[in-house]
């Protein structure tokens, strides 16, 4: 379930990040604005592996999530970059990995307050 919450964040990140200017995407999803197909592939594959292989450990989730975000923001990016998929303005790399590294853990507490209030429920 953190997926869904995941999906909804990053919409609006891209959203905000479309009035911000932070980026401007060349290849996106022909029926949303400025969001690449990265959102709802890579990102929403690499979260549900992040979860398969922590949770519910925070520690572990989290050098899980910046493992993979230091690849995103300084491997990925300038290849997304020099591919044309996205030209960035107002973000930087540094920029980048702060921004999903704050999704991570709002996604990780999402998670915990779901499964506490179904556990509540189930009693």
């Amino acid at each position: 379930m953190a997926q869904i919450i995941m999906w909804l964040l990053l919409t609006v990140v891209f959203q905000i990040a479309e009035k911000l200017d932070w980026w401007i995407i060349k290849e996106n999803i022909f029926f949303l604005t400025n969001i690449t197909p990265f959102v709802y592939g890579a990102f929403l594959v690499g979260t549900m592996i992040i979860f398969y292989l922590s949770y519910p450990s925070f520690i572990i989730y989290m050098v899980l999530n910046i493992l993979f975000d230091l690849f995103q923001a300084f491997v990925m990016h300038p290849i997304f970059e020099w591919t044309k998929i996205y030209e960035v303005n107002h973000i930087n790399s540094i920029g980048l990995f702060f921004l999903m590294i704050s999704i991570a853990i709002i996604i990780y507490l999402y998670q915990k307050w779901k499964d506490e209030a179904f556990k509540d429920e189930v009693r």
